[in-house]
């Protein structure tokens, strides 16, 4: 009670300078908040687009595949990664925007936003740009129980922030049906590799099988003869189905490879155009004038507190 008697008292007798002082800390932070560069923010939701199947995606038999060949490398799993990498980078600097009613690539907007010399090595700036671009411009989120990624992209203009983001997800969505294609490729040569290993081996069976047939004309008296005759007849049958497979497996490849519509992202939340800045914060400038306006009087007084 002693302690809070003495606040009390301290206060009243010093309100004065207390009244002062915040309204000099609140100024100050005013200022600050006006000449300090403000920061944008555009914001997207993005998850896989489930309805896009593969070929070998579409029927039991994929799991047959080896590793690599039965399913593709897509999915919220890898956006921030290709996203975040360095070639995605450099396409994406290469990409054009309008400022002020002007065509600009974002690789000069961004050395221009974090102050880039102009006189330096160009390998050297591009290494600046990219890592200014990855510390202070884009942020990518995963959330693992839903699937959706959530892409944020940061600038001093909120239309220069939603012009970035839409160019970023346009690339992506590029990248992934790039890579989606390049997978149906690859599974397209291993299964024609693998029909005309079956052809190959069915054929050598059906060889046997004839041979077999001619040298054993009478089969029936010999039940060793007829098992014989038998598993010939199951390897041609598994090699005739597997072929089978394979050949549907193809026709769908080829409907899937040859598809125009690729698209390898749902777009949950376009990118957002938000003309509030989102730094500096002014309630947190305030909160800190404010905290700032309350030690400064105990510091002026110290002596007086200590008596």
């Amino acid at each position: 009670m002693e302690l809070i008697k003495s606040v009390i008292t301290f206060f009243k007798k010093n309100k004065k300078l207390y009244l002062r002082t915040f309204l000099i800390c609140q100024l100050l932070g005013i200022i600050y908040f006006s000449l300090t560069e403000k920061t944008f923010e555009s914001r997207a939701q993005i998850m896989s687009a489930n309805a896009e199947s593969n070929a070998l995606s579409l029927s039991g038999f994929s799991s047959f595949l080896p590793m690599g060949i039965a399913g593709e490398a897509k999915g919220p799993q890898i956006f921030s990664s290709v996203i975040k990498s360095d070639t995605f980078f450099n396409d994406l600097s290469k990409t054009e925007i309008t400022i002020a009613d002007s065509k600009e690539l974002i690789g000069d907007y961004i050395k221009s936003y974090r102050g880039g010399n102009s006189n330096d090595n160009a390998q050297l700036e591009k290494y600046r740009n990219y890592k200014f671009y990855l510390e202070n411009m884009i942020s990518v989120r995963h959330d693992k129980l839903t699937g959706i990624v959530s892409v944020n992209i940061y600038s001093n203009s909120f239309e220069v922030s939603h012009q970035i983001l839409q160019s970023t997800l346009n690339l992506l969505n590029k990248k992934l049906s790039q890579f989606s294609l390049n997978a149906k490729s690859s599974k397209k040569d291993f299964i024609l590799n693998r029909i005309t290993g079956i052809e190959d081996e069915l054929k050598e069976v059906e060889e046997e099988y004839a041979n077999f047939l001619n040298e054993n004309q009478s089969i029936l008296s010999s039940p060793t003869l007829t098992i014989l005759k038998q598993r010939l007849e199951r390897k041609i049958s598994i090699k005739e189905n597997v072929l089978s497979q394979l050949a549907t497996e193809l026709e769908i490849n080829k409907i899937e490879e040859t598809r125009d519509n690729q698209v390898s992202l749902d777009i949950i939340e376009y990118p957002t155009m938000n003309p509030i800045k989102v730094a500096p914060s002014r309630s947190v400038i305030f909160l800190i004038a404010t905290l700032i306006s309350i030690v400064i009087p105990v510091i002026l007084r110290f002596k007086d507190i200590v008596r």
